[in-house]
């Protein structure tokens, strides 16, 4: 890719250029999962088709819940992959549980229109960060099997709206008949 140039103009015969990312790899139903930890590292990889202008540089990013952008690297523009380090992750704002997609772009940005030859901006890529919670086992003194069920609630807040909805459905049937009959 060394070889190309960094700048020019190509006609509308001419495919745009596209990125492929090779890892990491989704399925279709499954985006891939890290742990937000200090030690877990994410390696991307990509490749090139169609590209007949060398990016001058390329950025790595990552948006998240709520629009939070990460740029994880800018490199250069021959680059082909990059092993995010968490450990990196500034602690002013810490990755949260969710989806990322995953932006790589070049010297043109996030929403560059694609042009013949040019690299397009991908973003198909979608990974998702878990944070883990500590194993509590069931003897613990927090261990309520039934308050998943809401097992604990009175009578009056079990029957209580089911008597309104009761009332409520004689009350109209009863209308109803009455002005059948009358």
């Amino acid at each position: 890719m060394g070889n190309l140039p960094t700048s020019a103009s190509y006609g509308v015969t001419v495919q745009v250029g596209v990125a492929t990312f090779l890892a990491p790899t989704a399925s279709k139903s499954v985006s891939p999962l890290y742990r937000v930890d200090a030690n877990e590292n994410v390696t991307f990889s990509w490749s090139f088709s169609n590209l007949l202008v060398r990016p001058s540089n390329l950025t790595l990013a990552a948006v998240g819940p709520q629009s939070a952008t990460y740029i994880i690297a800018a490199m250069n523009g021959d680059a082909t992959s990059y092993v995010w380090q968490l450990n990196s992750v500034v602690p002013k704002t810490p990755l949260m549980n969710g989806y990322y997609q995953i932006q790589l772009y070049d010297q043109r940005g996030p929403t560059a229109v694609p042009s013949p030859g040019w690299l397009m901006p991908q973003s198909r890529l979608t990974i998702a960060f878990y944070t883990p919670e500590s194993y509590q086992p069931i003897t613990n003194s927090n261990y309520c099997p039934t308050c998943f069920y809401s097992a604990a609630l009175t009578l009056k807040d079990t029957f209580g709206p089911l008597g309104i909805a009761f009332g409520i459905a004689c009350l109209t049937s009863g209308l109803f008949i009455y002005g059948l009959i009358y």
